[in-house]
C-alpha cells in the first residue's frame, strides 16, 4: 500500500542535499530533479519548451513521465502520461490536476490523486536564497522573477 512519497523540486535549499537519502523511496522529481534522482518513480513537468530541451535524457530515465497540460498545450507524446490542468487552486479529484501556477502545486495534486497519505516536499522553497531560486543549472529553464513569490 502506498503511504508516503517525496516530491522534489529545484529550490536552493537542496544545493548540498544528500540525494542518496531518497534511494528506495517513492519520489516525484519535478523538472530537472530527475537528473539527480536516477530512481525517481515519477518525472513531472508542465512546460513543453522544457520537455523539448530535456526530451532525449528524460525519455531514457526509468521513471514514469507525467505532464500537466493546459487544454491548449497538450504534448500528445506516447511515452508521457498527461493530466489536464483544470483549476488554479485547491486539489482536483476528477482525473485532472489543479496547477496553482507552478509545477509543485500540480505535483502535490498528482500525489494526492495517486493516493499517497503522507507527502513530503523537498526543495519547494517558493523564494530566492542568495539571489537564486534553483539549485540546478538554469541556462535551459525559465526562471521566475522574484516578485512571483510575493503574489497572493
Amino acid at each position: 500500500m502506498k503511504t508516503e512519497c517525496f516530491i522534489v523540486g529545484g529550490g536552493p535549499s537542496l544545493s548540498s542535499f544528500d540525494w542518496s537519502l531518497l534511494n528506495n523511496k517513492i519520489t516525484i522529481a519535478i523538472n530537472n530533479a530527475y537528473q539527480v534522482l536516477p530512481q525517481a518513480s515519477i518525472c513531472y513537468f508542465t512546460d513543453n519548451d522544457w520537455f523539448s530541451t530535456h526530451q532525449t535524457s528524460l525519455l531514457q530515465h526509468p521513471g514514469i513521465k507525467v505532464k500537466g497540460s493546459l487544454p491548449t498545450q497538450l504534448l500528445n507524446h506516447p511515452k508521457v502520461k498527461e493530466y489536464t490542468l483544470t483549476q488554479v487552486s485547491g486539489l482536483a479529484s476528477n482525473g485532472s490536476l489543479a496547477h496553482g501556477y507552478n509545477s509543485a502545486h500540480a505535483a502535490l495534486n498528482l500525489a494526492y490523486t495517486l493516493g499517497f497519505k503522507t507527502i513530503y516536499l523537498l526543495g519547494i522553497d517558493m523564494g530566492y536564497s542568495n539571489g537564486v531560486s534553483l539549485w540546478h543549472d538554469t541556462s535551459n529553464h525559465r526562471v521566475d522573477n522574484e516578485l512571483v513569490y510575493r503574489q497572493k
